[in-house]
């Protein structure tokens, strides 16, 4: 807003700055048709701005119709004052404006401010301004030549702050300048009146040294006792240190242990088992893979879903969340179908699994572990159970069975005892090749 507002004082200047007119040339009268268009055009123009527009104009080019710059190459009418005035001093123009109309006769007014230079031997606060005003009337009409030019006397005081504001640069008022009040005093004579200003001494004053304040303290400690003085006995320090193994610096904190994930156990298996994979050796399957032990691999995930059979992980392999890319996957499954016909069901529900296993990990080395059962199992199941290894061992990727030497199961015939467990958990990472870190 700041900016824009200086843009158009700016373009105002230079337009009042441009206004030269020939001699003889009546300026009001265009001025009046462009207030006619702009009342046209404008009709909320206010007569404000209209009055202060032809201001701004009469003080570029003057009622006498002639420029600025040609009223101030006119010579002056001689005065027989003009020899008493002094030669020297710097000669200020300070022009005050007034117009009013009588009968069609505009009284131009200029005043010359004549202030002499300073003198050493006179103090600033009695310095004094003359101020020697010549008034000059000159009554133009606009039908003809104007009439011999009378001098008048006119004897006009004005005060220094006044003078200063007439004379002061800046943009040009938004609203018609008011009229200043003019005080009549003494006509011989121009006083200026001055304020007194304090005189602040401007020398800088030595910096005071900075005071140094003691402040006594008593400090109260309990005696010291004579024996301490002697040696300080640290055998009971010692036993104490060393007692915690973290000083000791040949102990070996131990690594981090893993274990397996089990998820709970519902009727709804399809709807309320998910999975999410973040890190790179899976290993799924049913209730047994709860029972391994804790291990020290960061790199494997064991998903334990009771009662799970291969139509079940194929629901929870589909939805799962893989985060990671997953680089070996190891199925143990297929106790559970020991109850179902091999051919009609089992083997289907086997070949979808492994359809869904590839599509979710694509890059990911698989394997299907065998299963190993208890002989105290009924005929048919042990047959069922058979039928699926062998058709794994033929056709799919597969993690070979415990030798029978190591396999143990429970009074239930179902579920692997702990020793078992351990042994299944190493015969399979010696044969995937998980190393631990």
């Amino acid at each position: 807003m700041v900016i824009l507002q200086d843009h158009y004082e700016a373009a105002l200047e230079e337009a009042l700055e441009g206004l030269v007119l020939e001699p003889g040339i009546d300026w009001r009268a265009a001025f009046e048709v462009a207030v006619r268009w702009a009342r046209r055009n404008l009709p909320r123009l206010p007569r404000d701005v209209v009055d202060h527009a032809e201001a701004l104009v009469t003080a570029a080019i003057g009622p006498d119709l002639e420029p600025r710059e040609t009223r101030a190459q006119d010579p002056q009418p001689a005065d027989p004052q003009a020899g008493n005035q002094p030669p020297q001093g710097n000669l200020r123009p300070g022009r005050r404006l007034r117009s009013r109309e009588e009968s069609s006769r505009v009284d131009f007014v200029e005043e010359m401010v004549t202030i002499p230079p300073p003198t050493t031997n006179q103090p600033a606060s009695q310095r004094g301004v003359e101020q020697q005003t010549q008034t000059t009337r000159e009554e133009t009409t606009r039908q003809g030549a104007s009439p011999p030019i009378t001098p008048q006397p006119a004897m006009e005081e004005i005060s220094l702050i006044e003078l200063l504001e007439s004379e002061s640069v800046g943009p040009p008022p938004l609203l018609p300048p008011k009229e200043q009040r003019v005080q009549r005093r003494d006509p011989d004579r121009v006083r200026i009146e001055e304020e007194d200003w304090p005189q602040v001494d401007s020398t800088p004053t030595s910096a005071a040294p900075p005071r140094t304040i003691t402040v006594a303290a008593q400090v109260l400690r309990d005696p010291i006792p004579d024996d301490s003085r002697d040696e300080v006995d640290l055998s009971d320090l010692g036993e104490s240190l060393f007692e915690d193994r973290s000083f000791d610096l040949g102990f070996t904190p131990q690594p981090a242990k893993f274990g397996p994930t089990r998820h709970i156990r519902t009727n709804r298996k399809l709807l309320n088992w998910t999975m999410s994979v973040s890190k790179k050796w899976l290993l799924i399957g049913d209730s047994n893979l709860s029972r391994l032990p804790h291990h020290g691999f960061p790199d494997l995930q064991i998903d334990s879903f009771p009662g799970a059979n291969f139509r079940h992980l194929t629901a929870v392999i589909s939805k799962a969340v893989v985060q990671v890319r997953v680089e070996k996957v190891l199925v143990s499954c297929g106790l559970n179908s020991r109850g179902q016909k091999f051919k009609e069901t089992t083997l289907k529900q086997l070949q979808t699994a492994v359809r869904a296993l590839k599509r979710r990990f694509p890059y990911a080395e698989m394997g299907i572990a065998l299963v190993n059962y208890s002989t105290a199992l009924p005929r048919a199941e042990q047959q069922n159970l058979s039928k699926l290894n062998a058709h794994i061992s033929k056709n799919m990727p597969y993690i070979d069975q415990l030798p029978e030497t190591e396999f143990k199961t429970e009074a239930d015939k179902v579920h692997w005892t702990k020793d078992t467990a351990k042994a299944m958990f190493d015969h399979w990472c010696a044969l995937l090749n998980l190393k631990a870190p």
